[in-house]
């Protein structure tokens, strides 16, 4: 089953000056309960021309499954993203979990981070992407046996 959301992300606009220019800041969030889902879900956002960053923030917390998510640009070309799975041990009963970062673009920063606690896995990643590609990018979720919450967190710059 493939859920398509679609964002424009003039949502939330925040006028600010910096440095005698005017810059606007657009921003948006969305959150997804998983109960043990196999399921694929499809963010769009625009990002105009003269667009000067976008940025991501992902953050999740799973007990039990897997997910991929993926930051791709207008072109589909991968910009970022991350896999995170939380499974159970058939011999002790413990969770374990495991993480892949795979990233390399040179106009762009990344942060990841991923930890365990009591049998649950948590990542994170913050991407920033500086003079992106103007065109609808697309942020896709995949989920296996998922159990748990995502969310996801976008802001745009851009002169005014």
């Amino acid at each position: 089953m493939k859920t398509v959301i679609s964002v424009s992300i003039i949502l939330i606009s925040i006028m600010s000056t910096s440095f005698g220019q005017s810059q606007a800041r657009s921003e948006f969030a969305q959150k997804f309960n998983f109960d043990n889902s196999t399921d694929e879900k499809e963010v769009t956002l625009d990002v105009k021309t003269g667009t000067e960053m976008v940025g991501f923030e992902f953050t999740s917390e799973i007990t039990g499954g897997h997910l991929i998510m993926t930051i791709l640009d207008p072109n589909g070309k991968k910009e970022g993203g991350f896999e995170l799975e939380a499974v159970e041990s058939k011999r002790d009963g413990s969770n374990h979990s495991s993480s892949s970062n795979r990233n390399s673009n040179d106009n762009s920063h990344t942060y990841t981070m991923v930890t365990t606690d009591g049998g649950n896995a948590h990542g994170m990643l913050n991407k920033q992407i500086d003079n992106p590609v103007a065109g609808t990018w697309k942020v896709k979720i995949k989920s296996k046996t998922l159990s748990g919450l995502v969310a996801i967190k976008v802001a745009q710059m851009s002169d005014d």
